[in-house]
């Protein structure tokens, strides 16, 4: 396989922006710590979700809140039952969905514009050091919007030429 047809490959750059992308947004733990006051407002909300067990109500420092939606926070409280209570497990879960993100983006720039080039590009830039990268390192609810959202726009726009298609746009 020459270089060429290799670089224009859909699995090799689906493959290069997830490993890519994976690198980045997981890069840093274990080093730092949880820098950030809203990180550690979600961890200690996981971690109460973790202790009580009560998946249904979230808790910050024993009081019942209604703030945060709760699907972050059981993905949080996951990664701590598996990993342990740490900042890795912390930002695990934006990681994830992150680089899901940045293929969801691959994708959805392969249909608008039928170019894998400008799909590719639509991916790097995602995993160039900016606001996405940001959020995407620490353990905050920003990425799980992001994915959804992603979701729901490739999903709609696959509706075009399956209808079967909606139903997972209204899903997400």
């Amino acid at each position: 396989m020459s270089f060429a047809s290799l670089t224009n490959n859909r699995l090799f750059h689906i493959t290069f922006l997830a490993y890519t992308a994976l690198m980045v947004f997981l890069g840093r733990h274990g080093s730092m710590g949880i820098s950030n006051y809203d990180e550690a407002f979600y961890a200690q909300k996981a971690k109460e979700l973790l202790l009580t067990g009560s998946m249904w109500t979230v808790n910050y420092h024993g009081q019942a809140t209604f703030e945060n939606p709760p699907l972050p926070l059981w993905t949080m409280a996951l990664a701590f039952k598996f990993f342990g209570v740490t900042e890795y497990a912390v930002a695990l879960p934006s990681a994830l969905l992150g680089a899901a993100s940045v293929i969801l983006t691959y994708r959805f720039a392969e249909i608008l514009f039928n170019d894998r080039w400008t799909a590719f590009l639509s991916g790097i830039i995602l995993v160039l050091p900016g606001f996405f990268v940001d959020y995407a390192r620490r353990g905050m609810v920003d990425t799980h919007l992001v994915f959804f959202v992603a979701s729901a726009l490739y999903c709609f726009a696959c509706a075009g030429r399956d209808p079967r298609w909606y139903l997972l746009f209204g899903l997400f």
